[in-house]
């Protein structure tokens, strides 16, 4: 009986970790091996099982109390980044708008200058240059989809490390109700043996629960730091690559439009030789 009471110490030991869990259930095997050999009566059984039971339901308890304070440190965080990202990219939103203005002014004083022609009728040629409104707008709408698309993304990375902390928190919780009940009608070794088996499965399902999902909610952590880190890269490159070269490329060629428009209206615009020439003087008829 000593022997069996320094064994059950042992398995009193607090489970908080995967490595503890593991340490835990392989003294409750110990536990049950000598339960079988000494044939110890049921009432002895029956406590100790539950003492196991106990020390299984204690450690899903702290694992779950980790993993909310790992979820909790980790949405902090990304609340953080998600505001950070959130300003970055306004930011960069606005120097690009401020790019867009400045072209859009460059380009208006250029078409003036085309069109400023005495004497000449250019009014078709200035319609020409009001037709890159709907590129211009096309080009914002572009570029403002290149900055909801990296919100949305890091959206993503929150939404999904609260689903994973979530679902894992929840396994735990069933978890630890399978433990509580697999010392219901423990009769017997037998029973104590089936019921020790059955906690460990319950235990060693909610470290590989704690194993997997942890992780993944460190990771949305790190993927929402990268998107930030590298948002001063990859936001004006898909602004530029999808509004602002486009744009440029769209207002030269209106440009160009506009400019021989006004070179055909100054060539209309002048008389023609056969019109300036002095009319021939009428001949006498012939007798």
């Amino acid at each position: 009986m000593h022997y069996i009471s320094r064994r059950m110490n042992v398995v009193n030991a607090t489970v908080v970790t995967s490595k503890q869990f593991r340490a835990t259930m392989k003294n409750a095997v110990i536990v049950c091996a000598i339960l079988l050999i000494s044939g110890t009566q049921a009432s002895f059984i029956g406590d100790s099982v539950t003492a196991i039971q106990e020390k299984i339901e204690s450690g899903i308890d702290a694992a779950i109390k980790q993993v909310q304070e790992i979820v909790q440190s980790a949405q902090k965080k990304a609340q953080q980044i998600g505001e950070d990202l959130k300003v970055e990219a306004e930011a960069i939103a606005q120097r690009t708008y401020e790019l867009i203005r400045q072209r859009l002014s460059e380009i208006d004083e250029r078409i003036v200058n085309i069109t400023s022609v005495a004497g000449v009728d250019v009014d078709e040629c200035i319609k020409i240059g009001e037709t890159l409104e709907t590129p211009v707008l096309a080009s914002i709408s572009n570029m403002s989809s290149c900055v909801v698309e990296k919100l949305q993304l890091g959206s993503g990375y929150v939404e999904s490390m609260v689903a994973v902390s979530n679902n894992v928190i929840e396994t735990l919780n069933n978890l630890r109700e399978e433990a509580r009940n697999c010392s219901n009608e423990v009769d017997g070794v037998k029973g104590a043996t089936k019921a020790i088996l059955c906690a460990n499965v319950a235990a060693a399902k909610a470290t590989w629960a704690t194993a997997k999902g942890v992780p993944s909610v460190t990771a949305s952590v790190a993927k929402l730091s990268y998107l930030l880190g590298t948002l001063h890269i990859t936001l004006p490159y898909c602004t530029a690559q999808r509004g602002f070269i486009s744009l440029v490329r769209e207002s030269d060629r209106v440009i160009a439009e506009v400019r021989s428009c006004v070179d055909r209206k100054i060539i209309e615009s002048k008389p023609s030789p056969s019109s300036s020439a002095s009319p021939l003087p009428e001949l006498p008829p012939q007798l």
